[in-house]
């Protein structure tokens, strides 16, 4: 799914990595109860038991009441609150065309159309 996140009260720092950053992150074997996450604490990494994070390419910002951010279907992200009090909206969508529709929406995303 893709994720919109929007921030109403306090702040949030959010950092994002692309799928391809997985290897640097060193994620839990699949099957694993913990499998979605990371096993290096982004806030905190430890680059001697995990070296190839060293090499991970994330972006970072902080959401401020009144940001809404767009997180993309498979990216990596890591949230934590910058303070005391946050609030924030969370929405999960599935924003991928299925079945036969995928040749429609690819047809009217290149014609400039909104798909129906």
């Amino acid at each position: 799914y893709d994720g919109l996140v929007c921030q109403l009260d306090g702040e949030k720092r959010v950092v994002l990595f692309d799928p391809l950053q997985a290897r640097h992150l060193c994620v839990f074997p699949q099957r694993h109860a913990l499998e979605t996450r990371p096993r290096v604490h982004v806030d905190a990494p430890d680059v001697l038991k995990f070296p190839r994070y060293a090499d991970a390419a994330g972006c970072s910002t902080v959401l401020r009441p009144g940001d809404c951010l767009y997180l993309p279907h498979h990216w990596w992200h890591h949230i934590e609150c910058c303070s005391d009090v946050t609030v924030s909206a969370n929405l999960w969508m599935s924003t991928r065309p299925r079945g036969n529709q995928t040749m429609h929406w690819a047809r009217s995303v290149w014609s400039g159309r909104v798909p129906e």
